[in-house]
């Protein structure tokens, strides 16, 4: 896996083969500034002062063309409510299961998304959420 602290050493031409051969759809803080990253969560948060700006960082290779990359979500939504939400929004079956991972932990599903942000969010004002789909039967 390429860390991002690797990419420095590398040229603007360089950078941009590795991240589009290697991490193709995943990582958003490769592809953005820190300081685009933090104008666009401050404007976000500015027109919308009681949402959560999420971005899904990793996801299962399946939902890629589904799942949008951006996402605004309600301060007093819990994870499960975003579970319901991903499932009905991009169309996942019930015998796939959907796990989300934050800054590598794995939330209950009673815990608030204000919560996870709160303790969660990054440097530049986004909480980054993975997302894995698995099928349960087989």
């Amino acid at each position: 896996m390429i860390l991002f602290n690797d990419l420095k050493i590398f040229s603007k031409d360089k950078v941009e083969t590795v991240l589009y051969k290697n991490l193709n759809w995943k990582d958003y803080k490769i592809k953005k500034t820190f300081e685009e990253r933090v104008n666009e969560s401050q404007a976000i948060l500015k027109k919308y002062p009681n949402k959560i700006p999420v971005i899904i960082n990793e996801c299962s290779e399946e939902l890629r063309e589904r799942v949008k990359r951006k996402m605004l979500l309600q301060t007093d939504m819990t994870v499960s409510q975003f579970m319901h939400t991903l499932r009905t929004k991009f169309n996942i079956k019930s015998e796939e299961t959907v796990l989300i991972f934050v800054n590598g932990t794995f939330p209950t599903s009673t815990t608030l998304m204000s919560y996870l942000y709160e303790k969660h969010k990054d440097k530049d004002g986004f909480l980054y959420i993975s997302i894995l789909k698995e099928n349960v039967f087989g």
